[in-house]
């Protein structure tokens, strides 16, 4: 019996489960979805990885990591559009900001 990315994993050994590479492999496969079965302290850097792989995913985010800069950054970085999903205080900070219009190509560097 195959199973998708997601049922596959929830049975995996637990080193496994605990492994970051097999999870945003499932996520690539399988969809953001998928992130709320891995472990809380995987969950963060799972989003770093889908919104810098995939680019306006952060729309997909839970509300509490759409108020992390670690998380924002590394969206915009991606894509600038993502900044519209930032919360309100992130929208207005100056290093995200910058990030998302350079990535937009309305700034350069010298």
């Amino acid at each position: 019996v195959q199973r998708s990315g997601h049922e596959a994993i929830q049975f995996a050994v637990s080193t496994l489960q605990e492994d970051k590479d097999v999870w945003i492999a499932a996520v690539l496969r399988d969809g953001v979805e998928v992130i709320q079965h891995a472990a809380s302290t995987l969950q963060k850097d799972l989003w770093i990885a889908v919104v810098q792989r995939r680019g306006l995913r952060l729309r997909d985010a839970p509300d509490d990591l759409k108020q992390d800069k670690d998380v924002v950054l590394a969206a915009v970085n991606q894509n600038g559009d993502d900044l519209k999903y930032a919360s309100d205080h992130l929208q207005q900070d100056g290093r995200i900001v910058f990030a998302a219009l350079k990535k937009l190509g309305y700034l350069v560097d010298e």
